[in-house]
């Protein structure tokens, strides 16, 4: 293990993860681990994710004083945007370096996506003033994608200095390349994660209802399954789709390992043109061919062809076709695996997502102390 200290330093930073969190989430779990691996010292001052936030607040002052006061560097974790300015307020009192990892915006999921919130509502106006003060005071704001960056740059007016993006890291322990299985019987189609519109699963359900008569195809879809796409299933009569429910990461491991074909996200609309998810990466790195949407980030990081099979979103015909291609030509099976599997390692993979983590927070933090 190298040991990876600041430029201006002679010792290890220390990092506070700060936040109401879950500390299995995927996200904040591999960067957690990837600073500790690299060397760095992280001090985790987290409360549940339930609280209302006053109750977050007192919690996490309580805690904070025992030990993450020490830290050079404070990461708000995700989805914790009202609690920026008590970290702003921590931060600068200790001359610490703030950085926020939003996750998402809400205000853009529900303002400018679902549009479940009027834009001058009073909710409409609190949320997009809420994050206008969280992406403003923090040091350094970090996206999943650049064309994530670009856009809430834009929305939000952050200084490009203090905004940038970072792929979602992968655990190449857990995750890593295998050789593809054998095609006896049946032709497995994976799936995985959140069955939120986004995604776009009431899409593959209707693939799936075309390719019925292809008796050899078998999808198999992971997750906590909603009552609406349960129902919808069901009306379909969908003899070839299988639900594996909430798995651990090892059984979605082996899941991933039985595919011969991957799937990722088909919703059309605005956030799928920004996005690139875990699951699409997971599966990459594993060595499987993915079909997935177009979206401009994923057209900036991959080759449609080589790394990956992207389609137009919402199109569950096309998806159709992808899968039987797929099926019929086992050697760009495998060119897909290879090559996406290699494309997705040097973008995703858990030293070189944790090295670029680690020069972003160094960057952050000798910005911030020597300004």
């Amino acid at each position: 293990m190298r040991l990876y200290t600041s430029r201006s330093r002679k010792t290890p930073l220390t990092v506070c993860y700060f936040g109401g969190y879950r500390p299995n989430y995927p996200r904040n779990l591999f960067y957690r681990q990837a600073l500790q691996y690299l060397g760095v010292n992280v001090i985790e001052c987290r409360v549940p994710v339930q609280p209302r936030n006053i109750v977050k607040v007192f919690l996490l002052l309580s805690q904070f004083w025992r030990g993450p006061h020490r830290a050079d560097i404070m990461i708000v974790a995700e989805f914790n945007h009202a609690l920026v300015p008590l970290a702003w307020l921590l931060c600068r009192l200790r001359n610490m370096t703030l950085l926020f990892d939003p996750g998402l915006s809400y205000y853009d999921e529900h303002v400018r996506r679902a549009k479940d919130v009027g834009r001058y509502s009073i909710y409409g106006i609190y949320l997009y003033w809420m994050e206008m003060l969280a992406y403003h005071l923090a040091d350094k704001v970090i996206w999943f994608t650049p064309v994530d960056d670009e856009y809430f740059q834009e929305l939000f007016h952050i200084l490009p200095e203090r905004s940038t993006w970072l792929p979602p890291g992968v655990d190449t322990k857990l995750f890593h390349q295998v050789p593809m299985p054998e095609f006896n019987s049946p032709f497995i189609i994976h799936w995985d994660g959140n069955m939120s519109p986004t995604h776009g699963v009431d899409i593959i359900l209707q693939a799936a209802q075309k390719l019925i008569g292809e008796p050899d195809i078998r999808f198999e879809l992971i997750g906590k399954v909603p009552p609406d796409i349960k129902k919808m299933a069901e009306a379909m009569h969908l003899t070839n789709v299988f639900w594996g429910g909430i798995v651990s990461d090892e059984e979605l491991r082996l899941s991933i390992r039985r595919a011969h074909v991957c799937l990722g996200a088909f919703r059309d609309d605005d956030k799928l043109r920004r996005s690139l998810y875990t699951k699409e990466i997971q599966a990459m790195i594993s060595g499987r061919p993915l079909i997935t949407g177009y979206g401009e980030a994923k057209t900036r990081l991959f080759k449609n062809g080589e790394h990956l099979v992207m389609i137009p979103p919402e199109d569950p015909q096309a998806l159709a076709e992808a899968i039987v291609l797929l099926r019929a030509k086992p050697q760009q099976r495998t060119a897909l695996a290879e090559n996406g599997a290699r494309a997705a390692s040097n973008l995703c993979a858990s030293e070189t997502a944790g090295r670029k983590f680690f020069d972003l927070i160094e960057e952050a933090y000798e910005r911030h102390t020597h300004r």
